[in-house]
């Protein structure tokens, strides 16, 4: 990690996360942490565990926080500050571009939106409770953007209800099943291609944050677990009919690779996808 003397406009890249369209996102590993960083986009950090850290924020005066579990901070593009902390256990940052937020999360925006204020160890156990799910996606041995995205865009929403005046929530979803039904159906079609939730939004003709509030109370789950579930069913049945073989099925089913499709087939029979082919 860079001295406190080394100004960055970006955190440090990681083998543990993966960049989107509009987000980029890393799980942190524990240890010291120090640094001097004034970034260039939104910075969003989920507190998993509790930790202590000493923080200058636009200004020369440190101050000593203690942040509980399942809180957040906020630090918005441009904000000066230097952190030395250690972290007891894994967290998650998300990085978000300001010239993308509003593409992001259009319905929620308000003619009251002020400025963006740094916020810390803002409590949130739902967005603590995503970010526990997408810090062990990105531990795991293969990323899968789909649902990277599809996380950070659920954690965004909590935790920008939570610290920015202006962010409603309350954008209702009724008359939103045509248009859920029109993204469900380019999905079916293009499941073999690489899918965002940006892109289906898109398709939806909402932003992808609304697109994942309606889909989910349309459907009954998030976008990006709705696709992961009918690639997997579509790659057992093709393990079950065909004697096509295991990395050609994974990527006429959309996989990035065969251990993400033995992933999902596993979860959805309890069965590796040899095994599930021998029984």
């Amino acid at each position: 990690m860079p001295a406190l003397s080394t100004r960055l406009t970006a955190l440090p890249g990681s083998p543990f996360g993966v960049q989107t369209e509009a987000l980029a996102v890393q799980a942190i590993p524990p240890g010291p942490v120090r640094m001097h960083l004034v970034p260039h986009k939104h910075l969003l950090y989920v507190n998993i565990e509790q930790g202590a850290s000493v923080q200058e924020v636009n200004s020369d005066r440190a101050r000593e926080n203690i942040c509980e579990q399942d809180t957040f901070a906020l630090y918005p593009a441009g904000t000066d500050f230097r952190l030395s902390a250690e972290n007891t256990g894994w967290g998650v940052a998300i990085e978000i571009d300001p010239e993308r937020l509003k593409c992001l999360v259009t319905e929620a925006l308000t003619d009251q939106m002020g400025a963006l204020e740094p916020v810390m160890c803002t409590p949130e156990a739902q967005a603590a409770a995503f970010a526990r799910t997408l810090r062990q996606h990105l531990r795991g041995p293969s990323i899968n953007p789909l649902v990277a995205e599809g996380l950070s865009l659920l954690i965004v929403g909590l935790a920008f209800e939570k610290s920015v005046n202006g962010f409603s929530t309350s954008v209702s979803v009724a008359g939103t099943d045509d248009r859920i039904a029109r993204a469900i159906e380019y999905a079916e079609t293009y499941i073999h291609k690489p899918l965002t939730v940006t892109k289906l939004a898109d398709v939806a003709c909402m932003s992808p944050w609304h697109f994942s509030r309606c889909f989910s109370e349309v459907v009954g789950e998030p976008p990006y677990r709705w696709i992961q579930t009918r690639r997997a069913e579509k790659a057992v049945e093709l393990i079950r009919y065909s004697t096509l073989s295991l990395a050609v099925i994974a990527e006429k089913c959309g996989f990035s690779d065969q251990s993400g499709m033995g992933a999902a087939v596993k979860s959805l029979t309890g069965l590796t996808p040899s095994a599930f082919r021998t029984k």
